[in-house]
């Protein structure tokens, strides 16, 4: 259970850090010919009292990060689950939920094809 609770934070950074390449990942540059628009009005600039959230993650989405209940479920694979008590601080919750609304998470979804 030790060791779960020790890979909480190195999960949550995974989930909440990106890989973000402005070349493609071919080495040129991409520009957009106007400015990122952001519909920031669809999440408030200040954090909600009330905000919580839910993340499953995995192959098998057995992986939880849920603050509406305050757990964090590990799946153990051929050993079921893990699921232990995590309560986030504010100023974790505040750091979350920036880093949220700064990648959009409430936007649309715009895929790129396959090269």
């Amino acid at each position: 259970m030790s060791k779960l609770l020790a890979c909480l934070p190195l999960l949550l950074i995974l989930l909440l850090a990106g890989c973000e390449s402005t070349d493609g990942g071919n080495g040129s540059t991409i520009q957009s010919a106007t400015p990122l628009q952001r519909p920031d009005h669809l999440m408030p600039e200040v954090m909600p009292e009330d905000f919580a959230f839910s993340v499953r993650f995995g192959i098998t989405g057995k992986n939880e990060i849920n603050t509406f209940e305050g757990t964090v479920t590990k799946d153990l694979v051929t050993q079921g689950e893990a699921t232990a008590e995590l309560t986030f601080t504010e100023s974790e919750m505040a750091d979350i939920y920036t880093r949220l609304r700064d990648i959009d998470v409430m936007g649309e979804l715009k895929l790129e094809p396959a090269r």
